[in-house]
This record gives structure tokens, sequence and C-alpha cells, in this order.
């Protein structure tokens, strides 16, 4: 799984963002929705991180449609 477990910490995300890879998936990061980038994580090289600005992470984790959120 992308994100939290992967090792020491090298990025800092917001609340609400959606973080994955098209290998393990994706997961919401928890707590109320934000632009603070104040959540430690690990991302690996193949991960990525769609945003909470224009609610491209809100359109990704209702519909699914990665590719089209990280298109956008």
């Amino acid at each position: 799984m992308p994100g939290f477990h992967n090792g020491k910490a090298n990025a800092r995300v917001s609340n609400g963002e959606v973080i994955g890879n098209f290998e393990d998936g994706y997961f919401r990061v928890p707590g109320s929705k934000n632009n603070k980038d104040d959540v430690k994580t690990h991302l690996g090289k193949k991960d990525f991180v769609i945003s909470n600005k224009h609610g491209l992470s809100d359109y990704a984790w209702l519909t699914g449609d990665i590719p089209g959120a990280l298109a956008a």
C-alpha cells in the first residue's frame, strides 16, 4: 500500500487528498479536507497524489477516474 507504511516520510500531503499507484491501489488521506500539506507520508517512485484543489480529490474518490483526475 502506498503512503503511510512504506518507510521514512519524504513528502507532505493534505487531509482529503488521494494517494496511490496503479499497481497497489489508492486511498484518501484521513481527516477533514484542507490544503495545509501537514501530513507526513512516504511516496514511492510510482505513487501519485491527487490534490484537493479544484475538487480533483473529490472527483477521483467519488468516480474512481484516477487517470482523468491526474490528467486534469
